[in-house]
C-alpha cells in the first residue's frame, strides 16, 4: 500500500503475464492467481478494454472452476466480483451473459444454504433473460393457465418436440439459462411449500425446454413435472410423464 496506485497496477499486470508466460500449458491451476491479480490491474479504473475483457476472462474461468469443485464460497466471490467489475466498467457484456453469472452466483449461495439470497440472484437472472417474474396469486393463476394450455399442445402433437423451432446459438443458450435457473427456483418454491408458484414454474420451465427439442433440459423438465404432478396426488399425469422423461 506505501506503492502509487499507478504503480501497484502495473505490478500486478505484470506478475499476471509472467503466470500466463510460464504456464502456459497448465494454466487450469492458476485461474485462482489470475483471476487476481487482472482484477487488482484494473483497481479502481476499469476502463481499457484490453484489461476488462482479461480480467472479466479469469474471473470466469476462476469462479465455474471453484463452482465445479464445490468450493461454494469462493466461487460466490468470484461471481459476485465479476458482477461488480462488469457493473463498474459499464455493463460491457450481454444480458444473456450477466444473467449466467446471476445464475452461478446464485447457485454457490444455494448450496450454501442462502436460499433467500440464492433466490434474488434466479429472478435477477430469469429477469435478465425476458421471463417473467410474477406477483400475487392472480398473476401466478392466469400465467399458470396459460403455460398449462401451452404444455397440453405441446404433448399432444405428434411431431418431435422441437420441430419446425430454428434456434441460433445465443437463443438456445438463452433457453438453456432459463430452464436451468428455472430448476433451483422450483427446488426453492417446492421447500417453502408454494405449490402454486412451483407448479407454474415447474410448467415453464418445460414449456421452454419443448423448444429446446430432446435435450437433458426436456428429460429434466418432464421428470420434474412427473414429480409435482406426483406430489399433488394426480396420479394419472404422474404416470404420463415419468413415461414421457423416459422416451
Amino acid at each position: 500500500d506505501l506503492l502509487p496506485a499507478a504503480r501497484r497496477r502495473e505490478l500486478h499486470q505484470a506478475i499476471a503475464t509472467r503466470i500466463e508466460a510460464a504456464a502456459a500449458n497448465r494454466l487450469a491451476i492458476c485461474y485462482p492467481l489470475l483471476a487476481y491479480h487482472w482484477r487488482r490491474a484494473l483497481a479502481e479504473q476499469p476502463s481499457e478494454p484490453r484489461l476488462v475483457a482479461t480480467a472479466t476472462h479469469y474471473q470466469v474461468k476462476a469462479g465455474q472452476q471453484a463452482l465445479d469443485n464445490f468450493a461454494n464460497r469462493e466461487a460466490a466471490g468470484y461471481f459476485a466480483a465479476l458482477l461488480e467489475l462488469d457493473e463498474r466498467a459499464g455493463n460491457r457484456v450481454d444480458a444473456r451473459q450477466r444473467a449466467g453469472w446471476q445464475r452461478r452466483l446464485g447457485e454457490a449461495r444455494f448450496r450454501l444454504g442462502n436460499w433467500e439470497e440464492s433466490r434474488t440472484h434466479f429472478e435477477t437472472a430469469l429477469a435478465l433473460l425476458d421471463q417473467p417474474l410474477l406477483s400475487g396469486s392472480g398473476g401466478v393463476l392466469v400465467s399458470s393457465l396459460r403455460q398449462l394450455a401451452w404444455q397440453a399442445l405441446y404433448r399432444l402433437r405428434s411431431t418431435p418436440a422441437g420441430t419446425g423451432v430454428k434456434l441460433s446459438p445465443p437463443e438456445r443458450e438463452a433457453l438453456v439459462e432459463a430452464t436451468r435457473t428455472y430448476g433451483r427456483l422450483i427446488q426453492i418454491n417446492d421447500f417453502r411449500e408454494e405449490l402454486f408458484l412451483t407448479l407454474h414454474r415447474t410448467l415453464s420451465a418445460a414449456n421452454l425446454a419443448e423448444r429446446l427439442g430432446p435435450s437433458p433440459e426436456l428429460v429434466q423438465g418432464l421428470a420434474t413435472l412427473c414429480q409435482v404432478l406426483g406430489n399433488m396426488s394426480i396420479h394419472t399425469l404422474t404416470r404420463a410423464y415419468g413415461r414421457w422423461s423416459l422416451e
